[in-house]
């Protein structure tokens, strides 16, 4: 229970940290490579890794962090960043995108439990274990910051934003 306390906050900062890290605009396709690191810094673990599982990825960004390497890209207007640790090892993965992108299955269950919220912002985080997805809902007085994963359904965060 404790640990699940834990991953819900490390998962809703990093949700958090997506949400004002994803208003960069999506560009035109081009087949630069951009980094703030030299190619033969960048981890070749990591970069065999990205090249072999988003091959259909162009004007990818390598940056280099305390944690390992980010790659940050965009891919059909979808704001993504894949996370590798020091050795190169995959971590995880983040889609940023607008409730139209988001699958019937999940938009349908999300409105069938939230039929008065509008979905605003949506994360996937993908892993080699699962996936799951954070949301931020609102409405006129309220915004909800759920998780979705195989486990179901749960309100992280209710803020009121306005008064009645």
């Amino acid at each position: 229970m404790k640990r699940m306390v834990v991953i819900s906050k490390i998962l809703l900062f990093l949700f958090v940290l997506g949400v004002f890290n994803s208003s960069a605009s999506a560009q035109g396709v081009s087949r630069e490579f951009s980094s703030n690191l030299r190619l033969n810094d960048i981890n070749p673990q990591a970069f065999r890794h990205f090249k072999k599982n988003y091959s259909s990825v162009s004007n990818e960004y390598w940056s280099k962090t305390d944690a390992g390497f980010v790659v940050k890209y965009t891919e059909n207007q979808v704001i993504s960043q894949v996370f590798y640790d020091q050795r190169g090892a995959f971590m995880y993965g983040i889609k940023y995108f607008e409730e139209k992108d988001l699958s019937k299955e999940i938009r349908s269950m999300v409105h069938k439990e939230f039929p008065e919220y509008q979905i605003d912002v949506v994360s996937e985080i993908n892993s080699d274990v699962n996936v799951i997805y954070l949301m931020s809902l609102k409405n006129k007085m309220t915004v909800k910051n759920i998780m979705i994963s195989e486990t179901g359904l749960r309100v992280i965060e209710d803020i009121l934003y306005a008064s009645r």
